[in-house]
């Protein structure tokens, strides 16, 4: 089963490694290096998902910890 690497600020999956390795791009989270995410902009580690069902959790608890005004 496929991992699921999203951006560990937003949720999303448009993450790109960020670095001039191509070792880095498979194995960013062993040699420290860091994705960008083309939604939001953050900089840095990944989270990874084994299931849609932990994604989805993960999602569902970044909703939660939204202010109401929306701001994050």
């Amino acid at each position: 089963m496929a991992k699921i690497t999203a951006c560990i600020n937003c949720g999303s999956r448009d993450v790109s490694w960020k670095g001039d390795s191509i070792a880095g791009t498979v194995y960013f989270g062993a040699l420290g290096g860091q994705v960008q995410c083309g939604n939001c902009g953050h900089v840095g580690a990944p989270i990874e998902f084994k299931s849609e069902k932990d994604y989805g959790k993960f999602l569902d608890a970044l909703k939660k910890r939204k202010k109401p005004d929306g701001r994050g």
